[in-house]
């Protein structure tokens, strides 16, 4: 009685005749916005991360529980099945987790915890998503929180308002904005230009780029080399599959080819690093972004990675067991070897593996999968219906920034962000309900 009460079916709201009374109608919009307003404010809170609470939980933790509280509802009061497209690669890494930490005599049901409530965020999109006028209300409430917050970032950092900038002592130059870390701000404005892209929002050709090099500014201001070289390798792919898409596929191919001949000459052929030095001088924002990849020691981006990831190699060949040492525990368990440079790994993939174990990356690979099959499905030309296709003019953009994601994932542990669930959501809802079925195809 309380489920159809508030967001049941319109069976009980319909007149003797069988036609749907105004007052009904009224109840339904009402329904419908219950639904519209949950899912705007889950999307617009993801960046809010500070200040945090226990655990590292945030306020899009609680938006999360009302929104996917609120999904439940309207799903089972219509009898509608709950889709859950990562269910495989989900259930392996919690059960790698789990078997990690029984066999490190430590479950971390904490750990767990929280994976399931970022997990949470792909489930309920795709569910939530399922008409029409939901996803796009969830596309909208992306592209224009990711443009405010954008766009507070940028100003804080050119009106030297470090509050607003999200800078501190620690990051030196580097933005993080209200995420409270400049790599997980550089991720999440990354994902959003490709949004942006796909669903062609602004409408207006030259107001939609002058968007994204708002957002481009944004990542530049965070200081992430891995987020500018994802969106570069990632953009000019989108560019490729576009070209594919549009039956120009040897175009496609060349221009693929051309950009890397051109970036493997420089590679090979001009002293990067002396380059990358010299422009580093220019500014304090240059020198604690590009200037990290060459400076040294323990301050360069590049030569800790490199320490991090050679290290990670010596404790998975030597100290890690099949089952690996548990959620979240790579650092403290260098600490406990008195490793020179206890740090987490940094590295999905790695991380998977050493702390996940066998299962753990074979859960990470299942999931990569996944996402390259729905990217795949509906970037395919007029595979998506209509409406979809009208907030998605540039599916194909949508792969570019799962490309995106995966080399992101190759610098930071980007599968603990919330968004990147989100977005996983997004692109899973577009797949299971925007596609034409077979016979319309």
């Amino acid at each position: 009685m309380i489920t159809n009460g508030l967001l049941g079916g319109a069976r009980l709201d319909r007149a003797a005749g069988g036609r749907v009374s105004p007052l009904a109608r009224v109840r339904n919009a009402a329904r419908r916005d219950i639904l519209s307003l949950s899912a705007v404010a889950a999307i617009c809170s993801l960046p809010l991360l500070r200040p945090a609470g226990p655990s590292n939980t945030a306020l899009p933790d609680a938006t999360l529980i009302g929104f996917l509280l609120l999904t439940i509802v309207w799903a089972a009061a219509r009898g509608l099945p709950m889709r859950m497209p990562y269910v495989f690669p989900i259930g392996l890494s919690l059960i790698a987790a789990g078997l990690a930490g029984l066999a490190v005599g430590d479950a971390d049901f904490v750990n767990m915890l929280k994976d399931i409530l970022v997990f949470g965020w792909a489930i309920v999109i795709v569910n939530h998503g399922r008409t029409l006028k939901l996803y796009s209300v969830m596309v909208k409430a992306w592209v224009w929180s990711s443009l405010f917050y954008g766009a507070m970032l940028v100003a804080g950092v050119v009106l030297g308002i470090d509050a607003l900038a999200g800078r501190t002592v620690l990051e030196g130059e580097r933005a993080g904005g209200t995420f409270g870390d400049a790599n997980y701000a550089s991720n999440y404005f990354l994902i959003s230009i490709f949004i942006l892209r796909a669903t062609q929002i602004p409408r207006n050709r030259w107001i939609n780029w002058a968007a994204c090099a708002g957002l481009a500014a944004a990542i530049f201001f965070t200081g992430s080399n891995g987020a500018l070289l994802a969106l570069v390798v990632a953009g000019v792919l989108g560019a490729m599959f576009y070209l594919i898409r549009s039956g120009r596929t040897a175009a496609g191919i060349a221009g693929a080819s051309l950009v890397t001949v051109v970036a493997g000459t420089v590679i090979g052929f001009v002293d990067t690093d002396a380059v990358i030095r010299d422009v580093s001088q220019m500014h304090p924002m240059l020198r604690d972004s590009i200037g990290r990849q060459v400076a040294a020691g323990d301050t360069g981006s590049a030569d800790s990675r490199a320490k991090i990831f050679a290290q990670n190699m010596e404790l998975w060949l030597y100290h890690d067991t099949p089952f690996g040492h548990g959620a979240a525990r790579t650092e403290q368990v260098l600490k406990d070897m008195n490793a020179e440079y206890p740090k987490e790994a940094h590295n999905d993939y790695v991380a998977a593996l050493i702390e996940r174990g066998v299962l753990g990356a074979v859960a990470v690979v299942f999931l990569c999968w996944t996402l390259l099959v729905h990217a795949r499905r509906i970037a395919r030309s007029g595979v998506l219906k209509p409406g979809f296709a009208q907030i998605l003019p540039r599916p194909e953009l949508l792969g570019a920034a799962v490309i995106a994601v995966l080399i992101s994932g190759l610098f930071y542990e980007v599968l603990h962000y919330r968004h990147v669930w989100a977005f996983f959501g997004l692109l899973a809802a577009a797949d299971v309900w925007g596609r034409k079925s077979e016979v319309e195809l």
